[in-house]
């Protein structure tokens, strides 16, 4: 993906994430003060910014997201996040805003459309060491030794 297709895919992906936030904002001040909001916990990104970044990561082709916010995020894509924070503080801020991309990827799945095509990773699933096999307990009943 060339560099200037990216960008229009974190354009697209920001814009729906924005529009997102905004009813999720108001539904959340429908609600009686069940979500008290102080002004120190105001982050400096915005919560569609943050979950941006997440999704946007999918698309990248890294494989590490700490490498990835680094590189791309706080080097390539300063100019569309100008109030960049540290990747400390993202991971910290990132756990306020999970609830909410969560209901935002739920809702994009039950929107979308099945094309039949789906994948399953097939890979082993280690239990325990060899040497406690048989005091191993969790799926006692139903597990068996075998291949993979």
């Amino acid at each position: 993906m060339p560099g200037e297709d990216k960008e229009k895919k974190l354009i697209e992906i920001f814009i729906a994430l924005d529009d997102f936030c905004k009813q999720l904002d108001a539904w959340k001040q429908s609600q009686p003060e069940r979500f008290p909001t102080r002004a120190w916990d105001k982050p400096l990104m915005s919560e569609s910014e943050l979950m941006s970044i997440c999704v946007f990561y999918h698309y990248s082709g890294y494989k590490c997201f700490q490498y990835y916010y680094q590189d791309m995020v706080q080097l390539r894509l300063k100019s569309c996040f100008p109030h960049q924070i540290s990747y400390e503080r993202f991971l910290v801020s990132l756990l306020k805003v999970l609830p909410g991309l969560y209901v935002f990827l739920k809702y994009c799945t039950l929107k979308s459309q099945h094309t039949g095509l789906y994948f399953i990773d097939s890979k082993q699933l280690p239990v325990c060491h060899n040497r406690r096999i048989h005091s191993h307990r969790v799926f006692g009943r139903i597990a068996r030794r075998g291949k993979s």
